[in-house]
């Protein structure tokens, strides 16, 4: 190693720039191995001290940039450029040093040579530019370590070589001839300029230009704009491509070192180093660390001189200035894009997995970006990332986001709440708001910004409407409907239509529940397994009802978030809470008042309280009876499994007492409705009357389980939804309304079939838990095609069904809390909705017009099988839309909660509600003893079952009206 001094004043590096620079093949008093790496000729060029380089030097400019048609092309080189900038801007990673140096190697060839290299010589120039530094390490370096990488550089410097346009021009093979230089270590020269200073230099400068626009744009673009040319000297000032050069000491020289003078004597090697010389004080003055662009940059040394004279001045400073400029320019239009993303709060909304987004607007769309944080989703995280260098999309319409799992990946499901996005150096500090709330796929998913717009025009000039169309399109391919099930066969129109499930069994990943009510939902499970199980190892038998009931209390074996224990039995056998089943219970909607009684169902006026007459109490409105006609094709005795069990539809008659508030009271109970059946009264004895109360409630369970409660809010409301994806964009009003009060209804009903309903041919495992009724699990199918048969989607909104009930009038029972407090929810849901249908429909035409809400509507009908839906496929008017969705949501919300959560509390009671009946129904009375009536009651095994099923069903959703998990407005 040689001794040497460093110079970094402005002053000192100045002289030595603007004398006569004497090379040394040492750099940073580091011998570079200069032969392993460059043609021979190179040291000539770069540090031989000959007197014979000027003229080589001198050569090669003439050659390249002294070219009269360099200089022409050189002169209109915005125009020569354009067509290399345009795909550099299109590029997913603009600032990427391999993508980049391409584009510049580009750019240098078209004005140098007019041509350009082509795909397999870019690649060598993107090899050797990753490469490039390690010219820079000492011999040593080189020889222990480096030596594979030198000799990556020399083989694509050479590749570049022989691509080189020059080797065709013969005036300048004969000029290099002249001065005793071959072709092939012309060429390697040129090649090692334009490769290490012109690539690797000029990229440097480009990168730095646009990473200062990126730091600050609100800033730096009016300071570009201002003067371009000042904005790229003060980068190459602050970070200039070329650090320092090396000399040799011609003459002696007296230097101030750490206070004393010393005399550096001739063949000294010299270090001047150019960036610190671009920031000295002295010369600069105090603020020469700061971005400034309104200075004096006659002096800069960054190009080997002071500015663009010298006596070894940079022979690329202009092409490279010309480079940086037209580049920076071009990126000035460009925009850095931050984006934030939300992951979801609970447990298992992380993801290891990678993940890419892609944004879309009216101007265009970005390249598929990846995620710089890949693999570190965290739940509740607020992840940030900002892409630099994007095209500029104009106003952001949608994104695409997805993951890429790994091979092996422990946690692959992502969930994300939203995701926002912003343009770095926008005052208007405007922020896009993409709603997901959802899992993230791992294919390109389309993410519409949050704002709710109704339908837009389509055609060519609607860049949104053709997205939002393409969109549709799409899920209109994944959401199918069909009329059959691998559990249940075809039913054809018996029953609402289904989501059409993948080859595997899949619904739409859109539909997956949270993970978090999973975990819940299988802790349930395995709570009511542990106790089922533990409870047959342990027999329990029962001589009497109250031993019974409280062999079947399940204890708390695992701990959850939430227990639903079954509440203390206290009164449970009056009749007091026997009424109070028909109207607080978990089926409040099937008593009806009637006008007449059937002829068949031999009561008198001797039941009713004293100085009450059956005709007159019909009269008034005050004589009640349970709606259940249409199970009556279900009567009588049924095999499930190995077993036999019965089911009854009775005569059921209540009466409201005007003397006592019309509190709501039973009076009669006929249990088979053949003529001359025995009519079962309060009167009668414990048992029997008992008995006839079982099987009213266990025909209401049924009812309840396949009517109001299946049907209404589980396979009516399944139509919604598919139609909903199909036919309305996420950023339709309605959709954002609507879709919040659907949230895991696919995937349950789903799961229900093949469990709760299951055909002949399909009873598995899982059928068990269906096999709880008296019909069984197959039964159940019937019961709800039953249902089917004499319903509407219309008739089970809210004040429809109080209506056909009777029920509506408050003067028929004085007390009735589903029909009371139900008034008070459909009329806040029903402000709800016509403060979001009056803030986006300003008249009834607006509505008509809508064409996605018309297509939905049509949707349902020929394509869902929607009977009933109100409007017949045509929603015409505004007070129509919020008639249908308040309905929609109240039955999807408030009804299926009462109907749903209810059911532990009431049919957990197995001695009163039970599912299934294991002996027929009293044909004549004074038999019945509490031995028979647990013969009629389900095995200890089978309640077990019923109510462990129960309280998995009323496991509460944590969803509540109105705090949505989906914030989509």
């Amino acid at each position: 190693m040689s001794r040497g001094f460093w110079v970094s004043k402005h002053s000192d590096v100045s002289k030595k720039i603007m004398g006569n620079q004497k090379r040394s093949n040492l750099i940073g008093t580091w011998q570079m191995e200069v032969p392993y790496v460059m043609s021979r000729i190179s040291p000539i060029v770069f540090s031989n001290p000959s007197d014979g380089h000027t003229a080589v030097r001198s050569l090669l400019i003439s050659g390249t940039v002294g070219n009269e048609a360099a200089k022409a092309r050189i002169r209109e080189a915005s125009k020569l450029l354009a067509p290399i900038i345009k795909e550099w801007l299109a590029l997913k990673s603009p600032l990427d040093k391999g993508e980049l140096s391409k584009i510049v190697c580009r750019c240098l060839t078209t004005l140098l040579f007019g041509e350009e290299f082509d795909p397999e010589v870019l690649k060598s120039v993107v090899a050797y530019q990753k490469n490039a530094a390690d010219v820079l390490l000492p011999r040593f370096a080189h020889t222990l370590a480096f030596y594979s990488t030198a000799k990556t550089l020399s083989k694509h410097s050479k590749i570049v070589s022989k691509a080189l346009p020059l080797r065709r021009d013969t005036e300048f093979i004969a000029k290099a001839a002249d001065n005793g230089i071959i072709t092939d270590d012309a060429c390697d020269t040129v090649t090692d300029l334009l490769l290490f200073a012109g690539v690797v230099g000029t990229s440097h400068l480009v990168t730095q230009v646009c990473k200062r626009l990126d730091e600050n744009r609100a800033e730096r673009l009016p300071l570009f704009k201002q003067n371009p040319t000042n904005f790229v000297f003060e980068c190459s000032r602050l970070n200039p491509p070329v650090t320092s050069f090396t000399t040799i000491c011609s003459e002696p020289t007296v230097v101030n070192f750490r206070g004393r003078s010393v005399e550096v004597p001739i063949g000294t090697p010299i270090q001047a180093v150019l960036s610190n010389a671009n920031i000295d004080p002295e010369y600069w003055g105090e603020d020469a660390n700061v971005f400034k662009t309104e200075r004096d940059y006659s002096k800069l040394v960054t190009w080997n001189g002071l500015l663009s004279s010298g006596p070894r001045v940079c022979p690329g400073y202009d092409i490279s200035k010309i480079i940086a400029l037209e580049l920076g320019k071009a990126y000035t239009g460009v925009v850095s894009y931050k984006v934030k993303i939300f992951t979801g709060l609970f447990d298992d909304a992380s993801s290891s997995s990678e993940a890419f987004i892609q944004i879309f607007g009216t101007l265009g769309k970005t390249g598929e970006l990846a995620w710089p944080h890949s693999g570190k989703h965290q739940k509740g995280e607020i992840e940030v990332s900002i892409f630099h260098g994007q095209i500029n999309v104009g106003e952001i319409l949608s994104i695409s986001l997805w993951r890429k799992d790994a091979l092996i990946d422990i946690s692959p499901n992502w969930y994300v709440n939203k995701l926002e996005i912003s343009i770095e150096g926008d005052n208007s500090n405007k922020k896009f708001i993409f709603p997901l709330f959802g899992w993230v796929p791992n294919s390109p998913f389309p993410i519409f910004e949050g704002h709710a717009s109704i339908s837009v025009p389509k055609g060519k000039d609607s860049v949104l409407g053709k997205l939002r169309s393409e969109y549709l399109l799409q899920k209109q391919k994944d959401y199918l409907f069909v009329t059959n099930h691998k559990s249940l066969g075809e039913w054809g129109s018996t029953l609402p239509t289904t989501i059409k499930l993948s080859e595997e069994g899949d619904y739409p990943l859109a539909e997956k529940p949270l993970t978090e009510e999973i975990s819940d939902f299988h802790t349930a499970v395995l709570d009511a397994i542990a106790n089922a199980g533990l409870q047959f190892i342990i027999p329990q038998n029962a001589n009497t009802i109250e031993e019974y009931v409280n062999n079947i209390k399940l204890p708390d074996i695992i701990v959850k978030k939430q227990d639903i224990r079954l509440p203390e039995r206290i009164g449970w056998r009056t009749d007091e809470s026997f009424a109070r089943l028909m109207i607080a219970g978990l089926n409040p909607v099937e008593l009806k008042v009637i006008k007449e009684l059937p002829s068949d169902f031999a009561v008198t006026d001797e039941m009713l309280p004293a100085g009450r007459t059956l005709a007159k109490e019909l009269q008034d409105g005050h004589l009640f009876m349970l709606d259940n006609d249409f199970m009556l094709p279900l009567v009588g005795s049924h095999v499930v499994g190995k077993t036999t069990r019965f089911l009854a539809v009775p005569f059921s008659l209540f009466h409201a007492d005007i003397s006592t508030g019309l509190k709501l009271m039973p009076v009669a109970i006929q249990l088979e409705r053949a003529r001359g059946s025995p009519v079962f009264t309060p009167k009668d004895s414990y048992w029997d009357w008992f008995a006839a109360k079982m099987f009213v409630l266990n025909c209401h369970f049924q009812t309840h389980q396949f009517r109001p409660h299946a049907l209404w809010c589980h396979l009516l409301q399944e139509p919604i939804i598919v139609s909903l994806n199909r036919m309305l964009h996420p950023s339709h009003p309605i959709y954002k309304l609507l879709h919040p009060h659907f949230h895991g209804l696919v995937s349950i009903n789903s799961k229900a079939r093949g469990a709760l309903v299951a055909d002949e041919d399909h009873q598995s495992l899982k059928s068990i838990q269906g096999n709880i009724t008296s019909v069984g699990s197959t039964g159940n199918i019937k019961i709800a095609q039953l249902a089917y048969e004499k319903s509407t989607f219309e008739q089970a909104f809210f004040r429809n069904c109080l209506e056909e009930t009777g029920i509506l009038n408050d003067k028929a029972i004085g007390d009735h809390p589903f029909r009371d407090d139900g008034l008070l929810m459909i009329e806040t849901i029903e402000t709800y909705v016509n403060k979001i249908v009056n803030a986006f429909y300003l008249d009834d035409k607006s509505v008509a017009s809508d064409f996605e809400l018309q297509s939905w509507a049509n949707d349902l009908i020929t394509e869902g099988k929607v009977r009933g839906f109100p409007g017949n496929g045509v929603i015409s008017t505004k007070k129509l839309l919020s008639y249908i969705c308040a309905n929609v949501i109240f039955t999807a919300s408030a009804l299926h909660s009462a109907v749903n959560f209810a059911q532990i509390v009431f049919a957990g009671n197995v001695a009163s509600m039970p599912g299934a009946m294991f002996a027929p129904p009293p044909s004549e009375k004074g038999k019945l003893t509490e031995a028979g009536i647990l013969e009629i009651l389900p095995p200890h095994g089978d309640a077990l079952i019923q109510v462990g099923l129960l309280t998995i069903l009323s496991t509460n959703s944590g969803d509540k009206l109105g705090h949505f998990i989906e914030n989509l407005f």
